[in-house]
């Protein structure tokens, strides 16, 4: 159960908060105002600037100065954000961390709730509230019954498959010396999918869930999609950790929701292949090499089901890269077509 605030009975361990920070000056100061309001003491907020242009760094030396639980790091360049959260990672002196993306924004007691529900070997999660661009929410729970669930690690893809932004490492309080000791970062290669990796290589060194069924984080999803995608190697890589991760916990019967799961991230990493500034041709040479992956060939059963547009559903079932590819091209075109008419 959810606990009353009761400092004499808990160990104030410090818990590191890492934010990381790339052209976010419009919205840096709500996110800080948010974090240093939390409702637990010991805290350091950590603001890793990723080689802003926008004048964010300086700003997150300023609030720095001004907050002293605010420690400003800055990169010279930009190196995306896996790195950034990197750098947070090591700078961190806290012995929990929590990730929070400057974007976003914060209930005063998730530090504290997440801090209150976890108990040794486990990954707990506070529930994540999706707001759309369009004024859309959503936010998915384990349970409407239960202030907090516990339950077994082995069970984390039916959690993922209920719960909204499990795979995401905000809303989630990780061990330091866990992550220290297992050599666990955020990988660099990746441009999509990164946030999954670190997530799943974390959860084997875990024996369960404690899941807080209260909205404490609240995640705006951009307006449109993003230009990002993995390639080939990336997504067996990504299948594989899956893998391994249902053998080390005793879950190998949840391989079909990996799948269904696995083949919804290959469509939309088509999209983000089409958004890319590149030639039709090289992007078709990215889709060849996709559709000859490993990870094709397990989830291309499940492409025809998870594509929901009827056209795409149709150049999905030929299982031609040409015939994907280029309806993408052509949707792509028709919607910047039809948002220059509507402005």
């Amino acid at each position: 159960m959810l606990l009353t605030k009761g400092w004499d009975d808990m160990v104030l361990e410090k818990i590191s908060v890492i934010v990381p920070v790339y052209n976010e000056i419009n919205n840096i100061e709500k996110c800080v105002s948010g974090l240093v309001a939390q409702t637990y003491p010991e805290k350091e907020i950590i603001l890793v600037d990723d080689g802003s242009t926008d004048g964010s760094g300086d700003l997150c030396d300023r609030l720095a100065e001004e907050y002293y639980e605010v420690r400003s790091v800055r990169k010279e360049r930009c190196t995306g954000v896996s790195d950034t959260r990197n750098c947070g990672i090591k700078a961190a002196e806290g012995e929990f961390l929590v990730f929070v993306d400057a974007d976003d924004e914060v209930d005063v007691e998730l530090l504290y709730l997440l801090r209150e529900n976890y108990t040794d070997n486990s990954m707990t999660v506070g529930s994540l509230l999706q707001k759309y661009s369009d004024g859309r929410e959503i936010c998915r729970m384990w349970s409407d019954t239960e202030e907090v669930s516990s339950v077994p690690a082995s069970k984390f893809m039916q959690v993922s498959e209920k719960i909204s932004g499990f795979f995401s490492p905000v809303c989630k309080i990780f061990r330091k010396d866990i992550i220290w000791k297992n050599k666990i970062l955020f990988d660099r290669s990746f441009t999509n999918g990164e946030d999954r990796l670190f997530v799943l290589e974390y959860l084997v060194h875990t024996n369960k869930l404690r899941l807080v069924n209260k909205p404490l984080y609240i995640y705006n999803l951009p307006a449109q999609r993003r230009a990002r995608y993995n390639d080939s190697r990336q997504f067996d890589q990504l299948l594989e950790m899956h893998r391994s991760a249902l053998a080390a916990l005793g879950a190998r019967r949840d391989y079909p929701i990996v799948l269904s799961q696995m083949a919804e991230m290959f469509l939309d990493n088509l999209w983000g292949v089409e958004l890319c500034e590149r030639s039709f041709s090289r992007k078709l040479k990215v889709v060849r090499k996709l559709f000859k992956s490993r990870t094709y060939r397990e989830i291309k059963k499940g492409l025809y089901k998870r594509a929901q547009l009827p056209l795409y559903k149709a150049a999905m079932r030929t299982g031609s890269p040409f015939a994907v590819s280029l309806y993408l091209h052509i949707a792509c075109r028709r919607a910047e077509r039809k948002k220059r008419n509507e402005a």
